[in-house]
C-alpha cells in the first residue's frame, strides 16, 4: 500500500514539474520574441548582403548588435547618382529586410541633411510614432564626394515598431509644465522644455513631454525629465551631470 502511494506520488510530482516545465518555455519563447522585430525576411535579408557584397569586394562590411539595435554596413553601396533625401529614402527601403523594417515611410522620417567641407553628404532618418519622435532612434545615410553610399548606421527601437498603443493626449503642456515646477519646486529650477518624444521601458510605450531641469541652489543637478502624455506621471529622469574621478 506504501508502495502505491509512493508511486502515485512520484507521477503527481513528474507531472506538476512538466506543467512547470511547459509555462516556463512558453513565457522564454514569448519574452524572447518580444525583443525581435515583427518582420523579419533572412532570405531577402542574405539576398541583399551578398548582392551588397559582390558590388563592393573586400571594402564591404556588415555589423549587427541584435541586443542593441544597432546596424552598421559601409562599402560601395550604391552606384553614383544625386545625395538626397530622396536617395536615402530610396536606398533604406531597398535594404529593409537587412534593417528588419517592413515599412519605412510609416516609422522614419528625414531629420537633417548637412554636406560637410569634404563634399560628402550625411542624412539621418529619425524614427517616428504617431508621428512624434522616437528617442535616440535614427538612420544614418552617408554619401561620399561622388554621391555613393558608402555607410548606413541604424539604431532602431523594435519595440516601438512592434506596438499598437495608440497616442492619448490626456495631458497637456501646460499640465505637464505644472507637474515639473512642482515636483522640483524646492531647488528653484531652470526648466526648460525639449521637445515632445516617444521612449520605451519594457514591457511599456510612453509619450512624454521631455525637459531638462538644471538647478545649483541646495545642490547641483541636470536632469532630463519625461512626463507622460496619458497619466501625467514623471517615467525617466536621466542625471546629465557627468562626475569625474581625478
Amino acid at each position: 500500500m506504501i508502495l502505491i502511494i509512493n508511486i502515485r506520488k512520484c507521477l503527481f510530482l513528474k507531472r506538476k514539474a512538466l506543467i512547470y516545465t511547459i509555462i516556463i518555455s512558453s513565457l522564454t519563447i514569448l519574452s524572447c520574441t518580444y525583443i525581435f522585430p515583427s518582420y523579419r525576411n533572412t532570405a531577402d535579408k542574405d539576398r541583399i548582403l551578398q548582392n551588397l557584397k559582390n558590388s563592393s569586394g573586400k571594402q564591404f562590411k556588415f555589423y549587427e548588435d541584435s541586443e542593441n539595435r544597432q546596424i552598421s554596413l559601409s562599402g560601395k553601396l550604391s552606384k553614383r547618382n544625386s545625395s538626397d533625401s530622396i536617395e536615402a529614402l530610396k536606398f533604406i527601403n531597398e535594404i529593409k529586410p537587412v534593417l528588419s523594417i517592413n515599412n519605412v515611410n510609416n516609422n522614419f522620417t528625414i531629420k537633417s541633411l548637412r554636406k560637410d567641407e569634404l563634399g560628402f553628404t550625411h542624412i539621418v532618418l529619425g524614427q517616428i510614432f504617431n508621428n512624434i519622435p522616437v528617442e535616440k532612434a535614427s538612420i544614418s545615410v552617408h554619401f561620399d564626394s561622388s554621391n555613393v553610399i558608402t555607410n548606413v548606421t541604424a539604431n532602431i527601437n523594435y519595440d516601438v515598431i512592434n506596438s499598437h498603443q495608440q497616442l492619448k493626449r490626456n495631458i497637456t503642456k501646460a499640465n505637464a509644465d505644472s507637474i515639473i515646477n512642482k515636483e522640483f519646486a524646492d531647488n528653484n529650477p531652470q526648466i526648460k522644455f525639449l521637445s515632445e518624444t516617444v521612449i520605451s521601458k519594457k514591457p511599456h510605450i510612453y509619450f512624454c513631454y521631455k525637459y531638462n531641469v538644471h538647478y545649483n541652489t541646495n545642490n547641483l543637478g541636470s536632469y532630463d525629465v519625461y512626463v507622460d502624455m496619458a497619466t501625467g506621471r514623471i517615467v525617466n529622469k536621466i542625471n546629465k551631470i557627468i562626475y569625474q574621478k581625478p
